[in-house]
C-alpha cells in the first residue's frame, strides 16, 4: 500500500485494511466474553454442589436452564466453555499477530523506498547510521502501539466494561471499589510512566548517536588508519557506550518499578474487596457462590488491567517512534523525474565561474569529438565536479551548462 507520510500511519494502514481489523475485534470480543463466562459460571456450580440459593446468580438466566441443571450438565457446560475460549483465543491472537507482520513488513518497504529517494546532500551532511535504528526499535515500538495501543486497547476496553458490569452484578460495594482504587492508581502511575518515558527516549537518543558514530567512523577507516587516530576513537566509542548504560540501567530500574508495583496495587486492590466481604458477609449475608465468582472474574481481569495500566507508557513509546519516522519521510527527495529531458545528440558542456568551496573559478567550454584536459585547482576533486555533473552535489557557485542552458532546468 501507499502511504501518505503526513498521516498517522496505524490509522492509514487500518482504513485500507477495514474488513480484517473488524474480523479481528469482532473475534477478540467473543474471546473476551467467554473468558468473563467462565470464572461467573462457577457460582452455578456452587449452587448445584451445595444447594445455595442465592438471588443474584439470576442475572444468569440468560444461560438455558437444560444446559446446566446438574453437576454432570454444567461440567459439559464448563468444558465446552474452556474449549471454545481457547479456539477463538487462538483465531484472535494469530490474525493479530499475521496483521502486524503485515503491517510492519508494510512500514519496512515503504520506509525503505522512501530512504532511496532522500536527497542526497541529507546523507551528506547527517549520515545514514542514525537512520538504521528505525528498522529495530523504532518499527517494534510502532508495531506495539498498532497491536497494544490500537486493537488489543480496544478489546481490552470493551472487556473491562464488561467485567465490572458482572463485577457489579455479583456484589456492587466490591465492584466500585475496585474501579475507584483503579481510577486513582491509574493517576499515581501517570508520575512512574514519566519517568520511564524520559529514560527510554534518553537511551534510543543515544544508542542512535551511538550507530551514527560506528557508521561514520567506520565509512572513514582509511582516515583513521592512516593518521592513527584508532585509540582517540575507541575513547569517543567507549565513552558514548558507558552513557548508554547508564541510562539503560536508570530504564530498567524505574521499567522494574513500574512493572512490579502494577502487580503490587493490583493483588493490594484484591485485599481490600476481600476485607468488605468479611464485613458484608456479616451484615448482609453474603453468598459464597457471589464470593467465589467475584474473586475469579477479579483475578481472570488482571492481566487485562496490567495491560491498560501499562498503555500510557505503549502511547508515548510508540508516538515518540511515530514522530521519528515522520520526520525521515518528511525529508525532501530527490526530484529525479522533474525537469526537461536532454534531447541532443551532440551536448556540449560548459563551466561558468564554478566554484567549490571557495576553489578558484573554474571556466572551460568542453569541446565535441575532441580529447579534453581540464586543471582542477587543488582544493577540488575530480569527484566534485563529476558528481555536479551527475546533479548528486549541488553544493557550488556558477554555472554548468548543457546546450547554453543550466543543467538545473535538466531532470536529474
Amino acid at each position: 500500500m501507499k502511504f501518505q507520510s503526513g498521516e498517522n500511519l496505524i490509522y492509514q494502514f487500518i482504513r485500507e485494511r477495514k474488513k480484517n481489523t473488524f474480523i479481528i475485534i469482532l473475534i477478540g470480543i467473543v474471546s473476551n466474553i467467554l473468558t468473563i463466562l467462565i470464572p461467573i459460571s462457577i457460582g452455578k456450580y456452587y449452587q448445584l454442589v451445595f444447594h445455595l440459593h442465592p438471588r443474584r446468580v439470576r442475572f444468569l438466566n440468560f444461560i438455558p436452564e437444560d444446559w446446566w441443571n446438574t453437576v454432570p450438565k454444567f461440567m459439559f457446560f464448563f468444558f465446552s466453555l474452556v474449549i471454545l475460549r481457547f479456539a477463538f483465543f487462538f483465531w484472535y491472537e494469530f490474525l493479530l499477530r499475521k496483521e502486524a507482520s503485515v503491517f510492519t513488513k508494510e512500514i519496512k518497504d515503504f520506509l525503505f523506498n522512501h530512504q532511496l529517494h532522500v536527497d542526497f546532500s541529507i546523507y551528506e551532511e547527517q549520515g545514514t547510521g542514525k537512520y538504521l535504528l528505525r528498522y529495530s526499535g523504532d518499527i517494534n515500538s510502532l508495531k506495539n502501539l498498532y497491536v497494544k495501543g490500537t486493537i488489543r486497547f480496544i478489546i481490552d476496553a470493551l472487556m473491562i466494561i464488561m467485567a465490572f458490569f458482572w463485577l457489579y452484578k455479583l456484589h456492587h460495594i466490591g465492584a466500585i471499589t475496585v474501579l475507584v482504587l483503579f481510577v486513582l492508581t491509574w493517576f499515581f502511575l501517570r508520575m512512574i510512566i514519566r519517568k520511564v518515558e524520559f529514560y527510554s527516549l534518553q537511551k534510543r537518543d543515544k544508542t542512535s548517536g551511538q550507530l551514527s558514530f560506528v557508521n561514520r567512523t567506520l565509512s572513514s577507516i582509511l582516515n583513521v588508519i592512516t593518521l592513527n587516530k584508532q585509540e582517540v576513537e575507541l575513547k569517543k566509542y567507549k565513552k558514548r557506550s558507558e552513557a548508554i548504560k547508564l541510562a539503560d540501567i536508570k530504564y530498567n530500574q524505574w521499567f522494574v518499578f513500574n512493572k512490579g508495583f502494577i502487580s503490587f496495587l493490583q493483588y493490594f486492590i484484591l485485599g481490600i474487596v476481600l476485607f468488605l466481604f468479611y464485613f458484608a458477609q456479616n451484615k448482609h449475608n453474603v453468598s459464597p457462590s457471589n464470593l467465589i465468582s467475584f474473586i475469579l472474574l477479579y483475578l481472570t481481569i488482571l492481566p487485562v488491567i496490567r495491560r491498560l495500566f501499562m498503555i500510557e507508557a505503549v502511547f508515548k513509546l510508540g508516538g515518540i517512534s511515530m514522530q521519528k519516522l515522520k520526520h525521515i519521510l518528511n525529508l525532501p527527495i530527490e526530484p529525479i523525474h522533474k525537469g526537461d529531458l536532454i534531447k541532443s545528440k551532440s551536448p556540449q558542456i560548459s563551466f561558468q565561474n564554478l566554484i567549490f568551496h571557495g576553489s578558484d573559478p573554474i571556466n572551460c567550454i568542453v569541446k565535441n569529438h575532441t580529447v579534453n584536459k581540464l586543471k582542477l585547482p587543488e582544493t577540488v576533486a575530480s569527484s566534485d565536479v563529476i558528481l555536479a555533473l551527475l546533479r548528486v552535489k549541488e553544493k557550488y557557485q556558477g554555472k554548468i551548462l548543457l546546450d547554453g542552458k543550466d543543467i538545473r532546468h535538466y531532470a536529474p
